[in-house]
């Protein structure tokens, strides 16, 4: 890709239909589990899934390290059972990472949401990650 975000000649695309690209990642993720889980700055969520990949920082610290593929959430996400909302952006921190314990190592069961169309993003409306809760 170009600076200026376009693409270079011969460079492979996807299709600017936000489903088409959704369902792209979809079938990749299935099945994959949700290796790691970590917070960045603020309310930022990261979510890797699949084989980890070490990272080693700039200054040669440890880093969190790469899944296969990698799903970053930066404001306004909740985590939720079939009853209730266990936790989110907006709620009390310490509830975050007992429940981010419940989620990792389990398997994607479903993917669903919008994107926008310039495909670097997801669109407005509501975008789940299912993980298998057995």
């Amino acid at each position: 890709m170009q600076p200026n975000g376009t693409l270079a000649a011969g460079e492979p695309s996807l299709s600017n239909d936000g489903v088409s690209v959704l369902q792209t990642f979809r079938g990749a993720l299935i099945g994959l589990p949700l290796s790691h889980l970590w917070r960045g700055h603020g309310s930022a969520i990261f979510l890797e899934f699949g084989h980890l990949t070490p990272r080693t920082r700039r200054s040669g610290e440890a880093g969190n390290s790469q899944g296969e593929f990698g799903l970053m959430v930066e404001w306004s996400w909740r985590i939720e059972n079939k009853t209730s909302i266990l936790c989110g952006s907006w709620s009390d921190e310490h509830l975050w990472e007992p429940t981010f314990d419940l989620l990792r190592n389990r398997a994607v069961v479903d993917l669903s949401g919008e994107t926008a169309r310039n495909r670097r993003s997801l669109g407005r409306g509501p975008f789940r990650v299912v993980v298998h809760d057995g």
